[in-house]
């Protein structure tokens, strides 16, 4: 019988002793979330738990239970792993020589000879059970956690979870599910259906796992929001999740510097219709300007841009001191930004809802017409338009009118207010003097009161 994925994850998870959780070198909210939960879930098993992640944490997590738990890069056993290339000579023998303090190891070459170069000498980061990979496409997306220790991965059996449609499915069991809306999702759903994981979450681990939800569904408007995101949603909400909270943390409380670059974004967006295309920037004097840097970004064009209407995909030009990155963003879970990569532009890197470029040691003028003018031919290709029109630019956020000049000039000072006629009261300015006349004219003279004769006896 042929066990899911989703048992066999957790039949290795429940066999292991010591764990290591890999995050990638892109992770996005719903990825960090995924590994404290996992964590959270391991340890309460009385499991050794190594969480490391090799990127800054993004914007928004510092408010998750444990988050500083998670380290950046591997801490070593106090072992070493001396490695010998035998490339150009085979080991003929390898003995110890010891004298005050000191171990020698010599290693005799045969059919050829070694030097220092084939010698690579890096600490040893220790015997783990398990590896859980979580939010990568592949392996080289763990960055440096894996290139410095590529025995690790293959002598270890690894779990590999994701939700991207481009995984390569590199783990010994894949718990990858294209259909689901976040890796917490998928995460939910494993300890659900177990009864003994079941009674694990509590009301932390709850708001974690709605945590990763929530931002990878942007509040249940993405696309990628499906039923089954609303029951488990629904369900970690009834064991004490705080959907409250966690919405407040990621998409209410921003900085004064988030919205000064927002500010910029907004008022440098352009949009081509004919191409469907949007693009904006930031340069680096835009940073000075503002007293901001490139991490206040906030994920602005993930929460927002990316929905310009009258675009298929927007992209966000980002200029630092030593490179230019842009960001290309799509507005629909649908549309396949990975056939970008036959442009050849820059340092091409997949991440969720679209791609990032990076240009080393050019600036946004090195680049962005020459790019833009990429991206405009990839359109007319894709919507059947007419080659080499010109890219329009429409900006979002017109030019205001020029104000008038203050104060005004002496010829412009207007006259004095005049009152208007027939007012039921009386007013500052009027023309009319106290007795309701224009002036010049009499006032109206009383008669005076005719005596007559008194009435009859019976009135009295």
């Amino acid at each position: 019988m042929k066990h899911s994925p989703k048992s066999q994850a957790r039949t290795l998870l429940s066999h292991a002793e010591k764990v290591l959780i890999v995050g990638s070198t892109e992770p996005a909210i719903d990825h960090v979330a995924g590994m404290l939960a996992l964590q959270t879930l391991l340890k309460v098993q009385k499991k050794e738990v190594h969480s490391v992640l090799p990127a800054s944490l993004p914007e928004g997590s510092d408010f998750l239970p444990e988050v500083k738990s998670i380290q950046k890069e591997l801490v070593d056993s106090g072992n070493l792993i001396v490695s010998l290339s035998t490339k150009n000579a085979q080991v003929a023998d390898v003995r110890q020589e010891h004298r005050e303090g000191v171990m020698d190891l010599v290693i005799s070459a045969k059919n050829g000879k070694f030097s220092l170069d084939c010698v690579d000498v890096r600490p040893h980061t220790g015997n783990f059970d398990a590896i859980v990979i979580i939010g990568a496409d592949s392996l080289e997306d763990c960055g440096e956690i894996f290139s410095k220790n590529p025995e690790l991965f293959s002598d270890v059996p690894v779990i590999n979870i994701s939700v991207s449609a481009g995984n390569e499915f590199f783990g010994k069991v894949n718990l990858v599910d294209a259909a689901a809306s976040s890796v917490c999702e998928v995460l939910a759903d494993l300890a659900l259906a177990d009864e003994t994981w079941a009674k694990t979450i509590d009301k932390n681990l709850a708001t974690t796992l709605l945590t990763g939800i929530l931002g990878e569904t942007e509040s249940f408007l993405s696309g990628s929001t499906s039923a089954r995101s609303f029951e488990l949603a629904a369900v970690l909400q009834e064991l004490g999740g705080d959907q409250a909270k966690v919405i407040e943390h990621l998409f209410k409380e921003k900085t004064l510097k988030n919205l000064r670059v927002l500010s910029r974004l907004l008022n440098t967006l352009n949009v081509d219709e004919t191409h469907r295309l949007g693009w904006t920037r930031v340069n680096q004097s835009d940073f000075e300007l503002i007293d901001a840097k490139p991490g206040d970004i906030d994920g602005w064009i993930d929460q927002l841009l990316r929905h310009v209407n009258g675009t298929d995909f927007v992209a966000m030009f980002v200029e630092e001191e030593d490179k230019t990155t842009v960001l290309i963003r799509s507005n629909a879970d649908a549309f396949d930004l990975s056939e970008l990569k036959t442009l050849e532009m820059g340092q091409w890197k997949r991440v969720r809802r679209g791609v990032n470029l990076e240009f080393p040691g050019q600036s946004i003028a090195d680049i962005q017409s020459s790019l833009l003018r990429e991206l405009a031919n990839f359109q007319e290709a894709r919507l059947s338009l007419e080659r080499g029109q010109p890219i329009e630019k429409k900006k979002c956020i017109p030019t205001p009118p020029t104000p008038p000049t203050l104060p005004l000039k002496a010829e412009e000072k207007p006259g004095e207010p005049i009152a208007p006629k027939n007012v039921p009261f009386e007013t500052q300015g009027s023309e009319k003097n106290s007795a309701g006349k224009e002036p010049g004219e009499k006032p109206e003279t009383k008669k005076p009161v005719e005596k007559t004769s008194p009435g009859p006896s019976w009135l009295k």
